[in-house]
C-alpha cells in the first residue's frame, strides 16, 4: 500500500504505507504520470491512499485524480479522512461502459486497511 505524499502532508503517512511522491514535472506530463502509476503497481502496491491533507493538492492537479479515476477502482471516499484506490485491476469486474467515474462498490474489503490508515490520520474513522 502506498500513500500520496506531498508538502506538509508528507509527515502524515499512515502506518504500513510507503510514501508515493510525484514530481511537478511528472504531474505536468500525462505520459510520465501514467508511467509513474504503472511503476507503483509494478512495485506491488495494491492500494493508493490519498490522505485528506492532500485533497487541496489534487484540486491543483486534476490530471492526477482523473488518471486515478479512469484507470483504478475507488474503494472508498471519506471526505474527512481519505480516498482509497485499488491499483491492481480486478479482472472479474469490467469498467462501467457509460464512462461514469462514480465509485463502484468493492467486492472484497481490504482487510484492516481502512483501520490502519485511519489510525495515522488526524480524524478517526469508525464503522457504523
Amino acid at each position: 500500500t502506498a500513500a500520496l505524499s506531498v508538502g506538509v502532508a508528507a509527515g502524515s503517512i499512515p502506518a504500513g504505507c510507503s510514501p508515493w511522491r510525484v514530481s511537478p514535472a511528472t504531474l505536468a506530463n500525462e505520459a510520465q504520470l501514467e508511467d509513474a502509476l504503472s511503476r507503483l503497481v509494478e512495485e506491488e502496491a495494491e492500494y493508493l491512499v490519498v490522505p485528506r491533507r492532500t485533497f487541496a493538492f489534487l484540486d491543483e492537479h486534476p490530471t492526477l485524480i482523473r488518471k486515478l479515476r479512469e484507470s483504478h477502482r475507488i474503494v472508498t471516499r471519506q471526505q474527512h479522512l481519505c480516498e482509497l484506490y485499488e491499483l491492481v485491476p480486478d479482472v472479474a469486474e469490467p469498467r462501467p461502459a457509460n464512462g461514469s467515474d462514480a465509485p463502484r462498490e468493492a467486492t472484497a474489503s481490504p482487510s484492516g486497511l481502512l483501520e490502519r490508515v485511519s489510525s495515522r490520520l488526524p480524524l478517526r474513522w469508525s464503522r457504523r
